[in-house]
């Protein structure tokens, strides 16, 4: 539930930037998804412990977690498989704060080609 919470979120935080309807939906959903990726990260490796109080709890809740991931790291779907991959190549170069002001600004997601882009020269996936 928190993963969908995070994508979510993510998407209500783009409505507030004013990227409401602007951005290609592959860029959108492919940075909402890693938001959600990097949620459950997070919980499996400083939240989970606080909130389950058995080693099966805690066993479960980081198999969920690998099945998800590996999900979404597999999904074939142009807008949000092809998308999460093309936002966890931006931010693994870029860092997650530089790739989503570039994304508000620019509209597209940071090309792979430049060290350190700054304006989008139209290529919206990397």
């Amino acid at each position: 539930m928190g993963e969908t919470m995070a994508h979510e979120m993510m998407h209500a935080w783009f409505y507030l930037q004013g990227c409401r309807g602007k951005l290609e939906r592959s860029v959108e959903e492919g940075i909402c998804s890693l938001m959600g990726y990097m949620w459950m990260e997070w919980f499996c490796t400083s939240g989970v412990d606080s909130f389950y109080k058995t080693s099966v709890q805690v066993q479960y809740t980081k198999d969920l977690k690998d099945y998800m991931a590996h999900c979404m790291e597999r999904n074939q779907d142009k807008i949000y498989g092809q998308g999460f991959r093309d936002a966890i190549k931006a931010v693994s170069k870029f860092g997650f704060n530089y790739t989503v002001d570039y994304i508000v600004e620019n509209k597209c997601l940071p090309c792979e080609m430049d060290p350190a882009p700054l304006q989008c020269r139209g290529c919206a996936v990397m």
